[in-house]
């Protein structure tokens, strides 16, 4: 019986090390702290178990009623996306603000919470965790290992493609993967930051990225999945770019009304 291909094991590997590096690098150069990262995986978690919900119940009645349309199963996914991750982002960063949990020195600490949880966690220890089960199962003789195997090859072929086929894979993980932390990062900073100085030009940039991401999967089978990536990249740099320019234009703001006071202090 075929094992899957061990390569795979490298991409969530190499996304786990990312994000554990990020991790340790904000902790002791920047700021993170546990409140950052508890109140992240609240917002992270409970948009994921609504994702899970909503597609539990509409999913299936939703995609014979659409006959299998890509572009609005990707409306479906996006509307999604938007609503929930960044909208219970933006819910949660402005209880743990008004509480005093979180305080506007966090906001890159919450964006890197989401983008580890998303990534780190689910797409990285867990998927790790489920190729190593699966290599397991499959090394050893036992009926199970040939019930998996049944399943694994019906619904994932592309688990036992030859080192050739399966490096390309492998490197669009790690690729998409980075897109989701430079968006997850973003989306915690600049829900932080539209909380605190009702900034109303952050929305957009929130919203219309969420959703664009998710809008972008289910169309991959027809503009192929190095179109896809390669668009999801430019959304996610572009977020992360638009993000960056707003956040530094606030600091340049509250420069020069901190430089405006000093001034006034002084004439008088």
């Amino acid at each position: 019986m075929q094992n899957i291909n061990s390569v795979y094991f490298v991409g969530p590997a190499v996304v786990l090390l990312a994000c554990s590096i990020l991790l340790l690098y904000w902790h002791r150069n920047r700021r993170l702290t546990m409140n950052a990262l508890v109140y992240s995986l609240l917002a992270y978690g409970s948009a994921i178990a609504g994702k899970y919900i909503i597609q539990f119940f509409t999913l299936a009645g939703y995609t014979l009623t659409v006959n299998g349309s890509k572009i609005a199963l990707g409306i479906y996914y996006g509307l999604q996306t938007a609503i929930l991750e960044v909208g219970i982002a933006l819910l949660v960063a402005t209880l743990a603000l008004r509480r005093g949990k979180l305080t506007e020195k966090d906001a890159e600490g919450y964006g890197l919470g989401l983008a580890f949880w998303e990534n780190g966690v689910l797409l990285g220890i867990i998927s790790l965790l489920n190729y190593i089960a699966y290599y397991i199962i499959l090394s050893s003789a036992t009926p199970q290992a040939e019930t998996v195997y049944n399943v694994l090859i019906s619904r994932e072929p592309v688990l036992f493609y030859p080192l050739s086929k399966a490096l390309p894979f492998v490197a669009y993980f790690v690729i998409e993967r980075i897109s989701s932390i430079l968006l997850h990062f973003i989306w915690g900073l600049l829900a932080i930051l539209a909380v605190v100085h009702k900034k109303n030009l952050i929305y957009p940039i929130l919203f219309i990225s969420g959703f664009i991401v998710d809008f972008l999967a289910p169309v991959s089978g027809s503009i192929g999945l190095q179109l896809t990536e390669l668009l999801t990249f430019i959304v996610s740099a572009s977020a992360l770019g638009l993000g960056l320019l707003m956040a530094k234009s606030h600091q340049h703001e509250q420069y020069l009304k901190q430089q405006d006071g000093v001034s006034d202090g002084l004439s008088r």
